[in-house]
């Protein structure tokens, strides 16, 4: 790209793919950044972000077809190369408000900043991808199928289908590449929903009452939440309804004291202050002090002053908190799994690299425990779906600890079947005579 030469939509979502495969780098956050810096309007930008979640959804189905195109191996490929075709089969695959000339033409502009010969080479796989209809993934191992078809690691898959059937995994896997809603609570700290939809139809926001939570509202065409009235002004909660569930399980009370011990960005936080009418204290720890003080930020613009926070590790115990809280929140570190529709990158983690997890999450559980009062509340919670994070937790935790027993706030909740994140929560009650 020469010096001045802002780079458009198209470049940015190929550039966001070689972030991720390098460095690892979120694609949201990615994503942001290189769209402020290239100044796009709502339109490209949209664009962007658009074509490069689609591509991450179906990044296994994208190599799948192009190796089928492809006279090199994709594992000789120079990486550059392949992810450029990824963006490029993703728009022929996926997105049918692209003509196949603007994917292939484009992608074979932006492939000549690497080499002529790549040039070539991609307008070749792409021109042959796109006077093909896309093949039917084929092959004896269902589990193969699916993870190709749907872009999930074999591994996951294999995984989920132990204790489901293959119409329910198939159900699973396509509602994590559905497009999920935006649903935002309504901050009644400072404003009510008759007001929030007021001001976000103002807006051009479509709005629709969330089909059981009440105070909740699900968006579309919201473009960037964070410039609407609505956001600026505090009035509304961005989380999913899942989240909210888990904390009306918790039963929130005026007047409590509570420790959120795992809360940035804060959104359990918020909820839970509402919850509460902010009459009460909540002090919300997390080990990374960055993202405290965005929790911080976004507390001041909701109005919540009954949130004070500190920089703390869950697994380390910290004397002066024992016995004091009516309601401790351990939104434990996790893999992330009940998250893949929104966060389509989520589904490359590596598998050696979320094994320690239970054992981190336990580690968590046990100690902030000992911060729950006699006759108090213990709310265990993961965006996850896999059962070594989630239900063995719990049991190991509750094996090891006679003075808490479960209530009957336990669930596993899943997009196919909700409509929410993949989550899981379980309340625990701290017993008075340790039974």
């Amino acid at each position: 790209m020469s010096a001045g030469k802002r780079e458009d939509a198209r470049t940015i979502a190929y550039k966001a793919l070689g972030a991720f495969r390098r460095e690892g780098a979120w694609n949201d956050l990615y994503l942001k950044t290189a769209i402020e810096r290239a100044g796009l309007d709502k339109r490209d930008a949209g664009f962007a972000t658009r074509l490069s979640y689609v591509t991450l959804q179906n990044i296994y189905l994208c190599d799948h077809v192009i190796g089928m195109y492809s006279r090199t191996p994709l594992n000789k490929l120079e990486p550059r190369v392949l992810d450029l075709l990824r963006t490029g089969a993703a728009q022929l695959m996926f997105m049918n408000s692209v003509p196949a000339s603007a994917a292939v033409n484009e992608s074979v502009r932006i492939a000549k900043s690497i080499n002529p010969g790549a040039a070539k080479f991609v307008n070749a796989v792409l021109r042959a991808l796109s006077s093909s209809p896309i093949p039917e993934v084929t092959g004896d191992d269902e589990s193969e199928r699916l993870s190709v078809t749907f872009s999930h690691p074999l591994w996951l898959v294999k995984e989920y289908m132990l204790t489901h059937t293959p119409e329910d995994t198939r159900a699973w896997l396509a509602a994590n590449n559905a497009v999920p809603p935006v649903t935002v609570h309504t901050n009644t700290v400072k404003t009510t929903t008759e007001k929030l939809r007021a001001s976000l139809v103002s807006d051009g926001v479509q709005t629709a009452d969330h089909p059981t939570l009440p105070d909740c509202l699900d968006l579309t065409e919201t473009g960037d939440l964070q410039k609407l009235a609505a956001f600026r002004e505090g009035w509304m909660i961005i989380a999913d309804a899942a989240a909210r569930m888990a904390v009306m399980a918790a039963s929130p009370m005026e007047g409590e004291r509570v420790l959120d011990t795992c809360a940035a960005p804060g959104g359990k936080t918020f909820l839970t202050a509402v919850a509460m009418k902010c009459q009460g204290s909540i002090l919300a720890c997390d080990i990374r002090d960055n993202k405290l003080a965005e929790l911080i930020r976004s507390a001041r613009r909701l109005g919540l002053g009954c949130i004070d926070t500190r920089t703390a590790d869950g697994t380390v115990f910290l004397p002066e908190l024992e016995s004091r809280f009516d309601l401790v929140i351990a939104d434990v570190p996790c893999s992330g799994f009940g998250v893949i529709r929104k966060k389509p990158d989520i589904r490359c983690k590596d598998r050696d690299k979320i094994a320690h997890l239970p054992e981190l999450q336990s580690a968590i559980l046990a100690n902030v425990s000992r911060y729950v009062r006699e006759g108090g509340r213990l709310l265990y919670a993961t965006c996850t779906h896999r059962e070594q994070e989630n239900g063995e937790v719990v049991r190991g935790f509750l094996a090891g600890s006679p003075a808490f027993r479960l209530g009957h706030g336990e669930k596993t909740l899943a997009p196919h079947i909700d409509g929410t994140d993949g989550f899981y929560f379980a309340l625990m009650e701290r017993t008075s005579d340790g039974r």
